[in-house]
């Protein structure tokens, strides 16, 4: 718990094998997967995914306002106080601001459009405002311009006392990484420490 995982070296089957079974979209042939010591299919489907998020590395957002799109998933939990720190807290507060009608701003393909780094920020503003226990991030957002800080910065957030499983095929520049597991033919054959 609370640890951040990084797995490199995978096949994109083996990384989508892995968050299916995690997800349970997959069951394990043998062995088992255990979260918080409890045996992964013994756990109520609904509190799984209530304590999950995944950022995918192909991100959707909805044909809503902006508040919608940081709202979905967690829609019992949000109001627009719980919105607005998420989104103050993933930095993506800094573009809403400049929307015509701030979080009321609608975006979809007859709306207005937004960058791919505002997708990012807007996904990591939807997981925080979850505040689940588990999180997958399925890529970490390469960029290489001033979009770089309020990313790494909206991530470092995001990851902050959580645990939190990275699949990536580049070592993130973060500041808590605590193992690094390399998957090769389906089985973890190194283990680095950080």
């Amino acid at each position: 718990p609370g640890e951040t995982v990084v797995f490199m070296g995978y096949s994109d089957h083996e990384k989508t094998t892995l968050i299916d079974l995690i997800l349970r979209f997959q069951q394990p042939t043998n062995g088992r997967i255990l979260l918080d010591g409890h045996r992964l299919n013994d756990i109520r489907t609904d509190d799984l995914y209530a304590h999950i998020a995944l950022i995918p590395a192909d991100i959707t957002l909805l044909d809503d306002k902006i508040a919608g799109n940081i709202a979905y998933g967690a829609m019992a939990c949000a109001n627009e106080i719980r919105i607005t720190n998420a989104a103050q807290t993933s930095r993506a507060i800094e573009f809403i601001r400049e929307m015509s009608e701030g979080l009321q701003t609608r975006i979809d393909r007859h709306g207005t459009e937004i960058t791919t780094e505002h997708y990012q920020l807007l996904s990591i503003a939807r997981a925080l405002l979850k505040n689940p226990s588990l999180l997958i991030l399925d890529g970490i957002p390469v960029t290489s311009d001033s979009a770089s800080n309020r990313l790494q910065d909206a991530l470092e957030a995001l990851i902050q006392n959580r645990t939190t499983l990275i699949f990536t095929q580049h070592i993130p520049r973060l500041k808590k990484i605590d193992r690094i597991l390399i998957l090769e033919n389906g089985y973890i054959t190194e283990r680095a420490l950080a």
